[in-house]
């Protein structure tokens, strides 16, 4: 309380004034809370016979002045709810609060529909607690997030946004999935709207794709690709006629064949090398694109396969965010 109490001091002249209003209401509207709840439970039975045996004439007393009357005694803060609305309305007009005069009213719809004297609509003035704690909160005047029932409301609180907001997105993912299982064509949709755009950067990232994959293949893998080239030349070798007349001179032909093998080897082995560094290559860009177009065009001109794999694979992926989006994290933290 000191702390308040030399907080509000040290503020301007008018915020000290709001301020001191704020905290005003805020007794006023609990005491006629706890008031209206004494009231509601008075017409009970039970509760009016323990009276009446306990506090014979308080009980007689409330019953005939105050009971009977209760309208009347809520008129009378009712109408220091609309003083204070007015109030309040008047100086965010002043201050252009909000964009157009006529908003108050729309954004404090609780404390109007509150100044309702009708049971249901009186609970709405536990809100206008709630607003005015926030405001001296937001102002500095008070400091209640070092306080348990804050920190019990604020727990509580999260848990009830996060059970919301899950529910949300449940809703909105089974939406979502019931209009790709039986809605539009999204597979054309997504290569024409998604994937078409990006061609280019699409075509670059393969490009190096392709080189970092044929360099991990090649360098990894390059004596039994040696060995694989070695032997398919002899096998194509072999086969060949031309070569088969050369061999068979008397001398030479073993050996030119031999040499023969060997340079076709070492040759094929270079440009297997070659080509897995030059993959990436700026001049090799237009090949990585032009291929692109044709896997492209061939994707578009097979829809409705497509369409079955990319909706399979949507749906089962917008299961697997449900059955994550299901999880009660909130178990974990209370």
């Amino acid at each position: 309380m000191a702390d308040m109490y030399n907080k509000m001091r040290s503020q301007p002249r008018n915020e000290l004034i709001l301020d001191a209003i704020d905290l005003f209401m805020i007794i006023l509207v609990i005491v006629n809370l706890v008031w209206i709840v004494f009231d509601s439970l008075f017409a009970a039975d039970v509760v009016q016979n323990m009276l009446k045996r306990n506090s014979p004439n308080f009980y007689h007393f409330y019953r005939e002045q105050v009971h009977q009357h209760f309208l009347y005694y809520d008129l009378f803060f009712v109408a220091i709810y609309i003083v204070e609305i007015l109030v309040r309305w008047v100086i965010s007009i002043r201050q252009h609060v909000y964009q157009k005069w006529y908003f108050y009213p729309f954004a404090h719809w609780y404390d109007v529909l509150g100044c309702i004297p009708i049971g249901s609509l009186r609970a709405l003035r536990l809100l206008r607690v709630v607003s005015l704690l926030m405001r001296l909160q937001k102002r500095g005047v008070i400091d209640l997030t070092d306080t348990s029932g804050y920190r019990f409301l604020n727990k509580y609180f999260d848990v009830l946004i996060e059970e919301i907001s899950d529910r949300v997105i449940i809703r909105i993912l089974d939406a979502i999935e019931e209009e790709i299982r039986y809605g539009s064509p999204v597979a054309h949709r997504i290569l024409t709207d998604v994937v078409e755009p990006r061609r280019e950067p699409l075509a670059k990232w393969i490009s190096v794709r392709l080189s970092a994959a044929s360099q991990t293949v090649y360098f990894g893998h390059k004596k039994a690709i040696a060995r694989y080239v070695e032997q398919l030349v002899a096998r194509v070798l072999e086969e060949n006629q031309e070569v088969a007349t050369i061999e068979r001179i008397p001398g030479l032909g073993k050996i030119v064949t031999s040499s023969l093998k060997s340079a076709i080897k070492d040759v094929v082995l270079q440009v297997i090398e070659r080509v897995s560094w030059d993959l990436a290559a700026s001049r090799n860009q237009k090949v990585a694109n032009e291929m692109l177009t044709v896997i492209f065009d061939s994707l578009l001109e097979e829809t409705d396969s497509i369409a079955t794999v990319t909706r399979e694979i949507t749906i089962e992926s917008i299961g697997l965010i449900k059955r994550q989006v299901r999880i009660k994290r909130w178990r974990d933290r209370i």
